[in-house]
C-alpha cells in the first residue's frame, strides 16, 4: 500500500470514531452538549438542535442566553407561534 492510501484510511477511520461518538438525537429536539474545542472566552456548553428546513437538515448551536432570547419573544409574541402536528403530539 502507498503511504498516501494510508493516510485516508486513517482519517477515516478517525473521522468514523468522531461522528460515533457525537450525540444522536431527533430533529428539532435540543441538547445540551460540551464545548469540545473551547477557546478562551467561549461557553463550557451550548444547546445543540438539528433543524429541517425546506428538505435540509442543518446543525445550529445556541447559547443558553440566546435560547432564552427566543423563548422570551415566542412568549411575547403568541400572534406568531406555530403549533405541534397530530403526528408530533403523537410521535414525540
Amino acid at each position: 500500500m502507498s503511504i498516501g492510501l494510508l493516510m485516508k484510511q486513517k482519517l477515516l477511520v478517525n473521522i468514523y470514531i468522531t461522528i460515533n461518538k457525537m450525540i444522536k438525537t431527533r430533529v428539532g429536539k435540543i441538547v445540551k452538549v460540551k464545548n469540545q474545542g473551547k477557546k478562551a472566552g467561549a461557553n463550557e456548553t451550548y444547546q445543540a438542535v438539528i433543524l429541517n428546513s425546506n428538505g435540509q437538515y442543518n446543525p445550529f448551536l445556541f447559547t443558553d442566553a440566546e435560547i432564552a432570547v427566543a423563548y422570551e419573544r415566542g412568549r411575547k409574541n403568541i400572534e406568531d407561534q406555530v403549533s405541534r402536528s397530530m403526528i408530533s403530539m403523537i410521535l414525540d
